[in-house]
């Protein structure tokens, strides 16, 4: 039976709920799916109104959840291990396997509490710079230990900031946005850090600190609203701002089969099918800045096509300059290479649209620090850059973060870590208009490693296999 171009089997694939598709069989039939589609689970700001009974449900959910047996696969510390020993980070199977597991995580919470409209809330980092009132106090099942971060703790504008986050936003490649090509995974080939994962995630991450700075993170029951909130950036990028999913067949056909439902049962899921969520399952109350979110429509053709079909948009390098090799980066020890890049690929790299290039940083055969209480901002052409100078400053190009475990990151098992990629396209082009780099001249980047702040810092030098500039061609808008 099609309603609208969605069929029954499309609702299972798509993950529509199953109060839908039991409404389906019972009175209302096509028209009950389409009104429980519209009135799917609003996810709300877990600092709003709005979203307190949801809070109240999550507290109660957390608490049910401790309280099932060892052998409950639904039970808090075995939902955490599945992240433990399955979540995939540095590659592009991160966005759509979270989206997964919050999903059936959800399902989980509705079936211990009862509440079968409740909506998982998400901690807007980018408006609340703190880890919210909602995940403190004494007796509060939302309150985890240990924590790094303190109430009084405030993300960075360069991880979570309005313009750090619109510049990740203004990518139209998927890969650079949302992370890399990979064959797998765990320990697949190829990978790297795409800009959504390596700043605002991979950052938060190590702010919150304690057991969010390991791959038990889900211990903490932040972590749920945090990756509800990249969740949210995924919505806003490829929905409310139409940039296509990659359409490479090994992505959307890969099918994930760690995770359960509410009743506990085993589930099998594809990441075609995680692309339909937010229009079938899931809606956003509001954008990432804020702001009242574009609601989309459960029948609306174009969309759902767009969605299902990907555009043909694959990272590929165009040219690559050599700009060091075998460099470390520690505390109080910046890093800096230098290269003159061609006058062709620096006409590229500073001409807008779709003639034009991008131009990125390259960190590949990265060793990374034994501990990930620092990140590391990049520079262009600022040689006395330090963990002192301002993001404010023209040369500041951008941050990245580590995220690892040593029981869970590839590196323990001998895999090699993923690229980190930091593009310095907009500071180059900024730079060359304030006449302080022509075509040919000498393009210099420059890494410092910058402490968290507020905690004891035992940060140690990361090296780098190969520090490389690359051009890649413009992705398409919506293609």
């Amino acid at each position: 039976m099609e309603m609208d171009g969605f069929s029954r089997r499309d609702l299972l694939r798509g993950g529509v709920s199953l109060t839908a598709l039991a409404l389906f069989g019972a009175t209302g039939g096509c028209e009950a799916i389409k009104e429980a589609i519209e009135k799917r689970p609003v996810r709300r700001d877990v600092t709003t109104a709005a979203a307190a009974a949801d809070v109240a449900t999550y507290r109660d959910a957390v608490t049910a959840m401790k309280a099932l047996p060892p052998a409950d696969s639904r039970n808090w510390n075995n939902q955490a291990l599945i992240h433990q020993n399955f979540c995939p980070h540095g590659n592009w199977f991160f966005l759509p396997w979270h989206r997964a597991y919050l999903f059936y995580f959800e399902r989980i919470c509705r079936e211990v509490t009862g509440q079968d409209d409740f909506a998982l809330p998400y901690w807007n980092w980018q408006k609340d710079r703190a880890v919210p009132a909602q995940f403190w106090g004494a007796g509060n099942a939302l309150f985890h230990s240990p924590r790094s971060a303190s109430p009084a703790s405030q993300a960075q504008d360069g991880w979570v900031g309005p313009q750090t986050m619109e510049d990740i936003f203004d990518l139209t490649n998927f890969e650079q946005f949302a992370s890399y090509e990979s064959s797998a995974p765990r320990g697949g080939t190829g990978g790297g850090y795409g800009s959504l994962e390596a700043t605002p995630h991979n950052n938060i991450h190590g702010f919150v600190g304690g057991t969010m700075g390991t791959f038990m993170s889900p211990l903490d029951p932040v972590f749920w609203c945090h990756h509800n909130m990249i969740d949210c950036c995924w919505v806003e990028w490829n929905i409310n701002r139409h940039n296509a999913n990659i359409n490479d067949s090994d992505w959307l056909s890969f099918t994930f089969t760690e995770f359960v439902n509410g009743d506990g049962s085993a589930q099998q899921i594809s990441i075609a099918a995680t692309v339909l969520m937010p229009l079938l399952s899931y809606r956003f109350e509001t954008s990432p800045k804020g702001e009242e979110a574009v609601i989309t429509k459960w029948n609306n053709k174009a969309l759902r096509r767009f969605l299902e079909v990907g555009g043909n948009i694959p990272f590929t390098v165009r040219e690559r300059f050599e700009l060091a090799r075998g460099v470390k980066v520690g505390l109080g020890r910046p890093a800096s290479g230098t290269y003159r890049v061609s006058k062709q690929a620096m006409a590229r790299a500073t001409v807008s649209g779709e003639q034009g290039s991008r131009l990125l940083l390259q960190l590949a055969d990265v060793t990374p620090p034994a501990n990930d209480d620092a990140f590391v901002r990049v520079f262009v052409n600022k040689p006395d850059a330090s963990a002192e100078t301002s993001i404010r400053d023209p040369h500041y190009a951008g941050s990245f973060a580590f995220f690892q475990d040593d029981g869970g990151h590839d590196t323990s098992k001998g895999h090699r870590t993923p690229d980190f990629y930091v593009d310095i396209t907009k500071t180059v082009r900024a730079l060359r208009q304030a006449g302080e780099i022509s075509e040919g001249d000498e393009i210099g980047v420059r890494l410092v490693a910058v402490p968290y702040g507020d905690r004891d810092t035992k940060f140690k030098a990361f090296s780098i296999g190969s520090l490389d500039l690359v051009t890649t061609p413009v992705a398409v808008k919506g293609s």
